[in-house]
């Protein structure tokens, strides 16, 4: 990020004003989290506040497991082992026949043909095809990890909580640690007349509900679809946050958490407008955080790691920026405060304290830099005169 910022300038002179677009960049994303940060506090702490999940009522005999895969064998394995004994109805639905321990595997054929596509489409298979005389269907991804299990609350859709597992990539992993910490609004869900979102990784459905709702409509984001066309549906539908605990894997890499984003984001916006208007509004900012979590990590970090923060006026990469934008670098291009802090020592005069670290006006504005043996740096208290004690 820093050598992009250094060098796509010098490349393009007098085509783009990248100081501008890059303060524009970030103050945008800036605004776009403040408004899903200020929307979040109030569906979190106003509408859900005193929320606690109702105690489980619902034990293994009552509930069938789904696990959905493509031909992921010693993933789903894993899965499978981490299930508590009280859940011994388990089936794996597969794109492929693999051979799993301690479950039944069921393929989808390719000649079936529904409405459904991907995912929806696996499901909607195996609720036509799979005889269920349970309750519950728990339907996890292939790499839900499960926990933490006592029990199903009595409601018409369970929302299993979700924690990431670290795997390839760091970046992508704290980019799921912040989608994963703004879901504790979940718990205000159950207030809602309608969900905002539902995560398919590790979610219950009454089988009754299933049936009458079912899964056969052509979306990327089948469980969220899936749960709004039920709260239209039914008019007593109900909605519950389990105390259950799945861990699943972050993405690998970034491109991957990208795309990942990218088809969640495209897919509730095509189906939320079924929705009244105001959840499309909300839906639509809480899609577009998402979507960007991951270019704030790429911007951030790095930003943070070289010491350049954003001042009232512009890219800052002082330490101690004004209360209303930075009175010594106000205006200063992100390449120059890069290259300036690469190309000096890195260190402040250990013999000034911290509020006298100012350097030269006149190199700041481009001038040459002091000749060898002239001071970089000047103190004021220590020059003769009206400007420094004497």
């Amino acid at each position: 990020m820093a050598a992009l910022a250094v060098v796509t300038p010098s490349l393009t002179p007098g085509v783009l004003d990248w100081q501008r677009a890059f303060e524009l960049l970030l103050w945008g994303t800036t605004a776009l989290f403040a408004g899903t940060a200020l929307a979040w506090l109030v569906l979190t702490y106003v509408v859900g506040a005193n929320y606690e999940s109702p105690d489980p009522v619902h034990d293994g005999d009552d509930i069938q497991v789904r696990i959905l895969t493509v031909d992921a064998a010693n993933v789903v394995q894993a899965t499978v082992d981490s299930l508590p004994a009280t859940l011994d109805d388990v089936h794996v639905i597969a794109e492929a026949d693999v051979d799993v321990d301690g479950a039944d595997v069921h393929v989808v054929p390719d000649e079936f043909d529904c409405t459904a596509v991907r995912k929806g489409r696996a499901i909607e298979w195996v609720r036509r095809h799979l005889a269920c005389d349970r309750e519950f269907v728990l339907y996890l991804d292939e790499d839900s990890h499960v926990e933490s299990f006592d029990g199903l609350p009595d409601a018409d859709v369970v929302q299993l909580r979700e924690q990431p597992r670290h795997t390839g990539s760091t970046l992508s992993y704290l980019a799921d640690i912040y989608r994963m910490g703004v879901q504790i609004e979940q718990r205000a869900f159950a207030r809602l007349s309608i969900p905002l979102f539902a995560w398919g990784g590790g979610i219950a459905v009454r089988q009754s509900v299933e049936d009458e709702v079912t899964w056969d409509r052509e979306t990327l984001v089948e469980d969220t679809a899936f749960v709004w066309a039920a709260a239209k549906r039914l008019d007593d539908f109900t909605f519950e946050l389990a105390t259950a605990t799945c861990r699943n894997e972050a993405p690998p890499s970034l491109t991957e958490i990208t795309q990942q984003r990218r088809r969640w984001a495209a897919g509730n916006i095509e189906a939320a407008t079924e929705l009244p208007l105001g959840y499309q509004l909300l839906t639509r900012i809480r899609n577009y955080a998402w979507a960007l979590s991951p270019i704030v990590t790429l911007v951030v970090v790095p930003l943070s790691l070289l010491g350049i923060g954003v001042a009232g006026g512009g890219v800052c990469s002082c330490s101690r920026p004004s209360r209303w934008g930075c009175s010594r670098c106000s205006g200063t291009s992100v390449a120059f405060a890069t290259t300036e802090w690469t190309t000096s020592s890195g260190r402040w005069p250990s013999r000034w304290p911290p509020r006298h670290r100012r350097p030269l006006d006149g190199y700041r504005r481009g001038h040459p830099r002091p000749a060898r043996g002239v001071p970089r740096y000047t103190d004021t208290r220590r020059m003769p005169g009206p400007s420094g004690p004497g």
